[in-house]
């Protein structure tokens, strides 16, 4: 689930792990709003409950709104993030762990200060590069984090988290970042994408009560061929592995009849 060598040099300076926070974002960057929260974002999960005792998720609503997504497009979706990952949490009996929205850290006067001085250091970046730059300074600095835990694209510097944490450490170097794999999806046109982010529901499995894997997968072989499956696959065979290293033991059975348990475990 960890880009190994990412890692390793991102928390080379790294002495305690006082605390852990990621991100979850509701576009890519553009004005595409997510389609669902994949089941991929479980790796995020799971390495960060490994890393230490208390962990933050931060959704970041206000981050779409600077993209121009319609507000109530990006309340809709930040509920069901929230309301999805809170029960996740419930369901799996984990501790330490806290889901704070972008709408209310802007509201602390303390981001305040911090995005407007960013926003003026970087004021040739848009909005959303500040916002990322600033959430990672106020979790530092308020919540006393010491590793950020994002997703990584296999060396890319400017399409996943990595282009954000560079900018970082140019003026800080007292936190350290550990870097999952990018999520995947069966669509071998973008078999690569953030574990967060869904653009399209029939090529990815979701963390939903209402998701059927035998049904998705059945849909993704119609639409993309067996073959082109086989990277996602591989993937989902990693997170079930290592779901149960971390949690339980599921019931033996097919890929699709695990990846349903951890579902109905998650969301029920």
């Amino acid at each position: 689930m960890i880009e190994t060598k990412e890692s390793i040099e991102g928390t080379k300076h790294l002495t305690k792990t006082n605390a852990v926070y990621f991100g979850v974002g509701l576009c890519n960057g553009s004005g595409i709003i997510s389609e669902g929260l994949p089941l991929d974002i479980l790796s995020m999960l799971m390495v960060a409950e490994k890393i230490a005792a208390e962990k933050y998720i931060l959704i970041a609503d206000t981050h779409a709104l600077s993209n121009g997504i319609n507000q109530s497009l990006v309340e809709e979706k930040c509920i069901l993030y929230k309301r999805t990952l809170l029960k996740t949490i419930d369901n799996l009996q984990l501790q330490g762990w806290q889901i704070i929205t972008a709408t209310e850290m802007n509201q602390q006067s303390e981001y305040g200060v911090l995005f407007e001085r960013i926003s003026c250091k970087y004021r040739n970046s848009n909005e959303y590069v500040a916002r990322e730059i600033a959430d990672i300074f106020w979790f530092n600095q308020e919540r006393n984090v010491t590793v950020k835990l994002g997703w990584s694209l296999n060396g890319s510097k400017n399409t996943d988290e990595k282009m954000f944490d560079a900018l970082f450490t140019v003026e800080e170097k007292n936190l350290s970042f550990v870097y999952v794999t990018s999520g995947k999806t069966f669509d071998p046109g973008k078999l690569r994408a953030a574990p967060y982010f869904c653009s399209d529901s029939n090529a990815r499995i979701l963390l939903s009560a209402e998701e059927d894997v035998y049904e998705k997968r059945r849909i993704a072989e119609q639409k993309f061929g067996r073959e082109a499956m086989k990277t996602y696959d591989n993937y989902l065979y990693l997170v079930a592995r290592t779901f149960e290293k971390t949690f339980f033991a599921l019931e033996r059975g097919a890929l699709e009849n695990k990846l349903q348990q951890i579902i109905n475990r998650c969301t029920q």
